[in-house]
């Protein structure tokens, strides 16, 4: 668990006006008779990076958090210093549970030193350090997204398959995501083979002018789809897609509106879905705290952004569909 740097980490994370995670909030459960409540506490810029309008996203996450029977009120805050802004609901309101996730759970050890009467669950930590020796009143959910990542470039391959000359690209920047690249270059080598395939690397997430250059080259040497693993830049390089004609493949994207003609999957990764694992496990732990059950693994998700309907051989391989009307948020 890296603690260092995460206040400078946070300052350059709140400068952005979209956030890269999609998957930032800190929730307090809070106990009560009968079914604990929870408070959900959301630094402003994770809240709107979600890309979900603010009504549904109260009622995801108060449902998720039902389901495990906790009352859920989601918070949004402009604390400048969400740590603070925690402390202070801690001391407050007295909680059972606190889930905290990026930037807050890089700092989870200290937080659950500083508050021994709280079990902290802490989402989106690293699955290597996930099962990594931790305080008892600490719980760890990592998301597994390697098997959504294959899968994704399987279902890239699918696609580019059949179209005469098609070939399909990654344009990554290292080492940022290399794991992903990798899984995802192995479902592409898969099932269209290594001749399908272009390989591009940007050496700086902040060279806008360098990365159009690489999309423009893979579009022009016969690139359909593209694989964006550039961090802050995927708008860019959407943008630069929906110019040239090609589709893309993003992470993280969520429900956030534009480029529905250029986006053909993204990877995502389920806030909803960790809040609610991360519960049920905490909850679980009151009778069980051994250090075997303090990690809980999450699935990533492949969700088809197309219009059109997506290759019948890649049906099995896809976890939801976007509607085909453009601008529809609704996965079925």
């Amino acid at each position: 668990m890296h603690t260092v740097g995460a206040a400078s980490a946070r300052r350059t994370f709140a400068s952005r006006p979209v956030a890269v995670l999609t998957l930032c909030a800190c929730v307090v459960v809070v106990g009560a008779c009968g079914a604990p409540t929870a408070i959900a506490f959301f630094e402003e810029v994770a809240w709107y990076a979600q890309g979900v309008a603010d009504e549904e996203m109260r009622s995801t996450l108060t449902t998720s958090a039902a389901s495990v029977g906790v009352r859920l009120e989601p918070i949004v805050s402009a604390e400048p210093e969400p740590r603070v802004a925690l402390a202070a609901a801690l001391r407050d309101r007295r909680p059972s549970l606190a889930v905290v996730v990026p930037l807050l759970s890089l700092e989870v050890d200290e937080l659950a030193a500083e508050h021994p009467g709280v079990h902290f669950v802490a989402i989106g930590v690293p699955a290597a350090a996930a099962s990594s020796a931790r305080p008892t009143n600490v719980t760890a959910v990592s998301f597994d997204s390697d098997g959504a990542f294959e899968r994704a470039g399987r279902v890239m391959g699918l696609y580019v398959r059949s179209r005469d000359g098609a070939r399909v690209a990654v344009i990554e920047r290292r080492p940022v995501s290399a794991r992903a690249v990798e899984r995802v270059v192995a479902g592409i080598q898969e099932v269209a083979g290594g001749d399908a395939l272009l390989r591009r690397e940007l050496q700086s997430g902040a060279d806008r002018v360098r990365l159009r250059r690489l999309v423009e080259g893979v579009v022009r040497d016969g690139a359909l789809v593209v694989f964006l693993d550039v961090g802050d830049l995927a708008a860019a390089g959407l943008a630069t897609l929906a110019d040239q004609g090609a589709l893309a493949v993003v992470t993280n994207w969520g429900n956030r509106p534009g480029y529905e003609g250029t986006l053909l999957l993204t990877v995502e990764e389920d806030l909803a879905a960790a809040v609610r694992a991360g519960l049920q496990r905490a909850t679980e732990r009151a009778g069980d705290p051994s250090p075997a059950s303090a990690a809980v693994a999450v699935a990533g998700q492949v969700v088809w952004r197309l219009g059109e309907p997506p290759p019948a051989t890649a049906a099995t391989l896809l976890d939801a569909r976007v509607a085909a009307r453009p601008g529809s948020t609704d996965v079925r």
